[in-house]
């Protein structure tokens, strides 16, 4: 009888648990498709750089899997309120009818658990399909070229799934326990839920004080972040500022109520159209109510939409530039010592000599890097460039001939450039040093190279790859100019530029690389440095997925946490003022609908009065630090940023839906 009364009790209020339900179930979903990513085969089919990167994605994840437990736990915690506040007159009712508190308490507790375990059903089938589709994403990302089946069981993955079950639904009963063991049930008939902010002054002149400081702190602050030169400041002040700014947003959401409905109170026209009024008063009800929880809200979705479009905008950015910087299949630098140049054997002999098999090359090139007589700082204004280059001043600007130049574009499929004597171009592809080079094509027309006077061909700067070396950390500036220019310059280094056949053996290669002898027949020294499309592609694509994955799974399950609270909230603000619809319909409203979607959705807009601000600076400043500090320049990209909005819409809609149901509007 007692399991029966469960089920029916589940089946009545499914409408309240609904949006728990839901998010549960996603999250369980996004636990179990993250975290046996790492485990599909896809994964299994990497090799070198990106199988390593691999092993550390299932680290992070296994680290991470149990963070996600304890939000989980609190979603649950969080949402069993809600429903004990929405249901305390039923239970109450029960304690009057004779019903013992143990028993009382095992109906609650059931109930949560059954829904919980329907959640966990849910979001393993949902995982499951979603751990196909991320296994096609990662295929993509990493390039693993995996031909097999996507659809993939995890049982670790599961087991994981099973104790969160476990550990959710221990916290539940003992939560449970905890609540009922010294209150009296019969009281929850008439227990009334009002309370006053502690935060906020009953003077309505100092609430209106501390809305206009904490708008002026929170202003200060979202400047003072989207500047990258400031975050030097936070090694030493970093917790007193960030203090300083979630008191400001907590004492902004807390004064914001009062201080709105007095200003638009002004407005007479706009205060009192319609049902404008009644409008202001509940939204800001609500927003009084809950500012606390609010203000964590707004830096959650902030760090959501920050994760998401940081992550997202960096692999963008890596994956355009691989595509820039890695024209060849391989490249080889032999760096050459100006004094023995002339007895130096080239790249290409060498080889030869050390007996390596060029059926696996399809066509290559080798070139020739002179040393000039120039220094970066005599051509370039090395005062603003990146810390990483702070020594470039001190450095030789190198110098190409315009056919070795020639070579590596007719390599790479392009045409090849003219070039008049007395004339040299400008090749640069570095983005440290590009307002630099611009500046330089701008005011300098002639240079002095060797014992020739050089005119500048054109300002327009060429940016071409003649070597392969790192993404975006290739050239800073080269002068191309014609072939008897570089008579009688030393030699800097050689480039052997190679395009492999389709099926090279690439595994030979890269093993004759790693073990390329040092030391020619003549007994010179010589360092020779390679780089491959693999490893560069397994290098950087391999990091940046792993790290654009796991964001990309952080960002998710914020956004998701913090959608799930403010549908909750709004359902639970919706139950209260259902009188005041009520009475509305009385008066003869027919508009009850439109007045309850508004409510919600402004309500769901309430947090990203900060947060939106507050990611665009946040995400401004950072992008401005990779580019100075990380030497990475990345755009915005807010593609990935339509996954936070299509879950805004979707909250938004379920829980209009569910309000609805919960009101009876829709039989009037």
């Amino acid at each position: 009888m007692l399991f029966n009364l469960i089920l029916r009790n589940v089946k009545r209020n499914l409408q309240v648990y609904l949006i728990y339900f839901l998010s549960l179930s996603i999250i369980y979903a996004l636990l179990y498709a993250f975290n046996a990513v790492p485990h599909h085969p896809v994964m299994g089919s990497l090799s070198g750089a990106k199988a390593n990167m691999t092993n550390i994605f299932g680290q992070y994840m296994g680290i991470l899997a149990y963070v996600i437990i304890m939000i989980v736990i609190f979603l649950v915690v969080y949402s069993t309120n809600f429903v004990l506040k929405r249901r305390k007159k039923e239970l109450g009712l029960y304690s009057v009818l004779g019903m013992r508190t143990p028993k009382i308490v095992s109906i609650l507790s059931f109930e949560t658990l059954i829904i919980n375990l329907l959640s966990l059903a849910l979001g393993l089938c949902v995982g499951t399909g979603f751990l196909s589709i991320l296994a096609k994403i990662a295929d993509i990302m990493f390039q693993s070229g995996y031909t097999g089946g996507l659809f993939y069981i995890d049982l670790p993955s599961i087991l994981l799934l099973v104790i969160a079950y476990g550990l959710t639904s221990f916290i539940i009963v003992l939560m449970n326990i905890l609540t009922f063991r010294k209150k009296r049930l019969i009281s929850l008939i008439t227990e009334y839920e009002g309370s006053d902010s502690i935060l906020v002054a009953n003077n309505r002149f100092v609430v209106l004080c501390e809305f206009i400081i904490s708008v002026v702190v929170i202003v200060f602050s979202l400047f003072f972040v989207s500047n990258e030169q400031n975050f030097q400041y936070f090694k030493g002040w970093g917790v007193l500022l960030v203090l300083a700014f979630v008191l400001a947003v907590i004492f902004f959401y807390s004064t914001m109520g009062d201080a709105m409905v007095r200003i638009i109170k002004r407005f007479d026209s706009i205060y009192f159209h319609k049902y404008n009024s009644f409008k202001v008063r509940q939204l800001f009800k609500q927003a009084d109510q809950n500012a606390i929880t609010i203000a964590i809200l707004s830096f959650c979705m902030a760090l959501s939409m920050t994760l998401l479009t940081v992550s997202g905008s960096a692999y963008n950015a890596v994956s355009n530039e691989l595509q820039k910087y890695i024209p060849y299949s391989m490249s080889i630098i032999q760096s050459v010592d100006g004094s023995n140049s002339m007895v130096s054997i080239s790249i290409k002999s060498k080889l030869r000599e050390d007996s390596f098999d060029f059926s696996n090359i399809k066509k290559d090139t080798e070139i020739t890097i002179y040393a000039s007589n120039l220094l970066y700082k005599d051509v370039l204004d090395t005062s603003q460039l990146w810390s990483l280059d702070k020594d470039l001043g001190n450095r030789t600007v190198p110098i190409i001939s315009v056919s070795d130049y020639n070579k590596t574009l007719s390599l790479q499929g392009k045409k090849g450039i003219s070039l008049n004597d007395g004339e040299y171009f400008v090749n640069a592809n570095y983005k440290g040093t590009e307002k630099q080079i611009q500046k330089f094509v701008k005011s300098t027309k002639t240079l002095l190279i060797g014992n020739q006077k050089l005119k500048l061909a054109s300002p327009q700067v060429l940016s071409n790859v003649y070597v392969m070396t790192s993404v975006g950390n290739n050239d800073r500036g080269t002068l191309v100019v014609p072939d008897n220019t570089v008579d009688g310059l030393s030699i800097y280094q050689r480039n052997y530029d190679a395009i492999y056949r389709k099926n090279a053996n690439k595994d030979y290669i890269k093993d004759f690389l790693e073990h390329l002898k040092k030391e020619d027949v003549v007994g010179n020294e010589q360092t020779y440095v390679y780089q491959t499309k693999d490893r560069l592609i397994n290098m950087y694509l391999g990091f940046v997925g792993v790290v654009v994955l796991v964001l990309i799974f952080v960002g998710l399950i914020f956004t998701i946490i913090s959608l799930s609270i403010l549908s909750i909230q709004t359902l639970a603000s919706t139950l209260d003022s259902q009188r005041d619809y009520d009475i509305l319909f009385l008066l003869g409203s027919k508009q009850n609908r439109g007045l309850l979607f508004q409510q919600i959705l402004f309500y769901f807009l309430v947090p990203e009065l900060i947060g939106l601000p507050a990611f665009i600076a946040l995400s401004k400043g950072m992008l401005g630090y990779f580019a100075n500090y990380a030497n990475t320049e990345v755009d915005f990209n807010f593609s990935y940023l339509m996954i936070y909005w299509l879950l805004f819409g979707l909250y938004i809609a379920f829980t209009y839906t569910i309000s609805l149901r919960l009101l009876r509007i829709e039989k009037r």
